[in-house]
């Protein structure tokens, strides 16, 4: 046999067996892993608490049905620290309704930790439920009744974490909670606790029962519930609300007096708009409840506006910033210009650009007024004064465009150059072909552009010369790409 036939033949032996060896590994590794999940079965029931730990923490690494069949019984393990593991593992994991049910009968187990841990994935496990239900049929009407009553006793646990954790999920135990058992917590010694329970009773409680109920809140120590307090009697008509807001108007706390006047004049009690105008100067206030405040100012119609046009002179940027989104929400069918466009040399850039945004969508503006604008130290008032130009005649365009293209900001340069090349003005060629000398390359670039978009052969023959004896050397190549380009589609355009 020659050296060259026994070289190959020894190839394809070598091939051969690492073929070989290679399909045979997966089987091998398969019997691995089901010997190990079947010794991890067998750990479970070890004397030896560490030897069941380990069990249940090589369990948690596989999804097999038999691996989580293991962490389930394990749940039951009389030590703490492995039902925990346990507890863990499968949280991690896809459950169906046996698992949760299994992982929520330990809302009732003895260890606090573990309780906590289940309580806080309480949405997640109840949720498999309402995927797999149809109406009419509810969570309640499936749970075992052990589990109900786990869920329900949760809710007065001795650990205030997991009666909060309970109370943010009411809304998927509603048909398992009795509603007093909700009630009751309004009470409780934790203020988070009595906050929650205060959310959820008003959406327990009809109205004419839900001031009755909770009054007794206006008193208490948390300021955030009595803030909270105030805020759900302004979203709704509560009977006798009107009355508890008035109690809360004399709090001791600056925001919730000022929360509760805002609750009243939304529910109709205009006349309080005064103390609500005091409190906007009060240093104490805060700027959300400002705004939030002033958001509520056209509820006065007519008068509204009025108001709205003293706070766009306010010395706070944030009280002029919300008047003047508010009056651009309510009043931008009348909306003067003239204070508009004092806005646009405010000094803080959000206004500006608000009452931009509002005079862009407005009526036309005198040509004056565009005129002012692109006078404008500010280079976005500039650019406004060119978007709103397009609504100018020619003439008066052609003065505000002419006047831009020399602009110190290359991003108003560029903008103007597009526009003059839209509108076509007289000489507009010549203007681009001295503008390619431009210092900015993205003005350059619009230059070119324009002139290729808008340009018939004066255009074209601009390009031309410049790809020929410009200075730009990159400048040239970019043309000369373009120029390449719209050669290769002439036969396909004529």
């Amino acid at each position: 046999m020659s050296l060259r036939r026994k070289i190959w033949v020894g190839l394809l032996l070598a091939a051969a067996f690492s073929g070989a060896a290679a399909g045979g590994d997966e089987p091998a590794k398969r019997e691995t892993e089901a010997e190990t999940i079947a010794k991890c079965l067998n750990d479970l029931t070890a004397k030896d608490m560490e030897v069941r730990k380990r069990a249940v923490l090589l369990l948690g690494k596989y999804n097999r049905p038999n691996a989580v069949a293991g962490l389930v019984r394990s749940l039951k393990d009389p030590k703490a620290v492995i039902r925990r593991s346990a507890l863990l593992a499968l949280i991690q994991k896809p459950a169906d309704q046996k698992d949760s049910e299994a992982m929520l009968r330990l809302l009732s187990d003895p260890d606090v930790s573990i309780r906590r841990l289940v309580s806080s994935h309480l949405i997640r496990l109840l949720r498999v439920y309402y995927y797999d239900l149809r109406p009419p049929l509810q969570p309640a009407d499936v749970l075992p009744q052990e589990v109900k009553q786990a869920i329900a006793r949760a809710y007065t646990d001795p650990d205030a974490t997991i009666r909060k954790n309970m109370l943010s999920a009411w809304y998927l135990c509603r048909a398992v909670v009795r509603h007093e058992t909700v009630l009751a917590l309004l009470k409780d010694p934790d203020g988070d606790v009595r906050l929650l329970a205060l959310n959820t009773s008003a959406m327990i409680l009809q109205r004419d029962s839900f001031v009755d109920r909770v009054k007794f809140l206006a008193r208490d120590q948390d300021r955030l519930i009595r803030l909270r307090l105030t805020r759900i009697l302004g979203n709704q008509r509560y009977q006798n609300g009107a009355q508890l807001l008035e109690t809360l108007t004399k709090d001791k706390n600056f925001q919730i007096v000022s929360e509760a006047w805002l609750s009243l004049y939304r529910g109709g009690r205009l006349k309080v708009w005064p103390e609500l105008r005091q409190s906007l100067d009060d240093p104490q206030m805060k700027t959300d409840q400002a705004a939030r405040i002033i958001r509520c100012v056209p509820y006065m119609r007519a008068k509204g506006e009025t108001i709205l046009l003293e706070l766009m002179r306010h010395e706070k940027s944030a009280y002029r910033l919300a008047a003047l989104e508010t009056y651009g929400r309510s009043y931008w069918r009348t909306q003067r210009h003239g204070p508009l466009v004092k806005l646009l040399e405010d000094p803080h850039p959000p206004v500006r650009a608000a009452a931009g945004a509002l005079l862009k969508r407005g009526a036309k503006l005198p040509v004056k007024a565009i005129k002012a604008m692109a006078a404008s130290r500010h280079a976005n008032v500039r650019t406004l004064a060119l978007d709103l130009s397009l609504s100018l005649a020619r003439q008066d365009a052609q003065e505000i465009l002419m006047e831009l293209i020399l602009d110190d900001q290359s991003q108003v340069r560029r903008h103007a150059l597009a526009l003059v090349a839209k509108r076509e003005l007289d000489g507009w060629e010549e203007i681009m072909a001295d503008t390619l000398d431009d210092e900015d390359p993205q003005v350059q670039h619009q230059v070119v552009v324009s002139l290729l978009q808008n340009g018939g052969k004066a255009a074209i023959a601009v390009l031309k010369k410049y790809a020929e004896d410009g200075e730009d050397a990159k400048l040239r190549e970019l043309i000369q790409q373009y120029l390449n380009q719209l050669e290769g589609l002439r036969p396909r355009l004529f």
